[in-house]
């Protein structure tokens, strides 16, 4: 609650323009010939893309491509920042293992069934496509 209400005041916006400065938004890295350095005012390429659209025209095969690849992407870095997770855990069960072999029995068992759940997710995380696939095949049979 003390959250909304702290949008609604104007002095604790952080990132407001300064009506004052004389520029509406940063053009840094921006062809200048653009954009307006006058609030309130817009150049012509402004005025043009406005009245373009400014989206462009994709079709639903194209967005649906994009959101294919950008989807892999994200998958590609999930299973990229789980992978030494999974080694290291790994590699610590079977430091387990072997102070369980010389020590406690129990201590061994723990160990090799961390190594057991590290390998079953290290397999998932790999063939996680495939293996929903195949999950999903299974339940619609």
């Amino acid at each position: 609650m003390l959250f909304s209400l702290m949008l609604f005041f104007p002095t604790n916006v952080a990132f407001a323009a300064d009506p004052q400065a004389g520029v509406r938004f940063s053009t840094e890295g921006i062809d200048s010939g653009v954009y307006s350095s006058q609030p309130g005012r817009m150049t012509e390429k402004e005025q043009q893309s406005i009245s373009s659209g400014g989206i462009p025209k994709t079709t639903i095969d194209q967005a649906t491509q994009w959101a294919n690849r950008k989807g892999s992407d994200v998958v590609s870095f999930l299973q990229s920042a789980a992978k030494p997770f999974a080694v290291i855990f790994f590699i610590l069960s079977g430091v387990m293992a072997v102070f369980g072999v010389f020590g406690n029995g129990s201590l061994l068992s723990k160990a090799l069934v961390g190594a057991g759940i590290v390998a079953a997710a290290y397999a998932g995380i790999l063939y996680a496509e495939p293996l929903l696939s195949w999950f999903v095949g299974w339940l619609t049979s």
